[in-house]
């Protein structure tokens, strides 16, 4: 069963890193090598093309996969196995069981950044077209399956505040760092008010995910006190 487990302290109050952290984060968010010679597999699942192309641009020195589509989405964060091995393994006399968890593999990115709305999937609807081109708040969803199948980083962003679409604005009641499973998410309204607005900022996510940047208070959480 997967567990969801909310610490006290939120995203606002992000954890302190340690020098070496720090200098490691940057390296890495800033396109550059680290020390030694790292670089992140990000996943970024956002159906705007201006929204892979400023990934793209920000992620340039890190083996980046951009996808568009929630079924393809699906199948990246699938559970892979080595089937060679797991062959082998029942051969040898394992279960089957035993034999596909001991030939799992590793979970294949870093970072999994998700878009909150995304268009509605033909998956299961057959002839039903009713939903077709809608767009709906998959991220949700994507973020529990990255989880579930081993991610460790996972951020679920939307362009839009609180006013502008109810499932953003229900962003605030999950607001912070939260644990499912094994992986770190963040559920960030990350709005743009330029006008035209620019494309998002996967690297801010990024540095809010890794605990480098603090998320600005909005107006109403100053009022509040919070």
């Amino acid at each position: 069963m997967t567990k969801l487990r909310f610490p006290a302290k939120m995203h606002s109050q992000a954890k302190k890193l340690t020098k070496k952290e720090l200098c490691s984060l940057k390296s890495k968010v800033g396109g550059l090598k680290s020390a030694q010679g790292e670089k992140m597999k990000i996943l970024v699942i956002d159906d705007k093309p201006e929204n892979i192309e400023s990934a793209r641009r920000e992620f340039g020195g890190h083996d980046l996969t951009a996808i568009s589509d929630v079924d393809e989405a699906v199948k990246h964060l699938r559970i892979k196995y080595d089937e060679i091995k797991k062959e082998e393994l029942k051969k040898g006399g394992m279960k089957w069981r035993e034999a596909l968890e001991k030939s799992r593999l590793p979970f294949p990115y870093d970072v999994v950044l998700v878009d909150l709305m995304l268009p509605a999937s033909g998956y299961m609807l057959g002839d039903k077209k009713v939903f077709a081109g809608q767009e709906m708040p998959y991220g949700f969803g994507l973020a529990i399956l990255a989880a579930k199948n081993g991610a460790k980083k996972v951020a679920v962003v939307t362009s839009m505040d609180h006013h502008q679409h109810p499932m953003s604005a229900f962003i605030d009641h999950i607001d912070g760092h939260i644990h499912i499973a094994e992986a770190e998410v963040v559920f960030l309204q990350l709005p743009d008010y330029n006008r035209p607005p620019k494309p998002k900022s996967w690297k801010r996510a990024v540095e809010i995910l890794f605990g480098q940047e603090r998320r600005e208070k909005t107006a109403e959480e100053i009022i509040r006190g919070e």
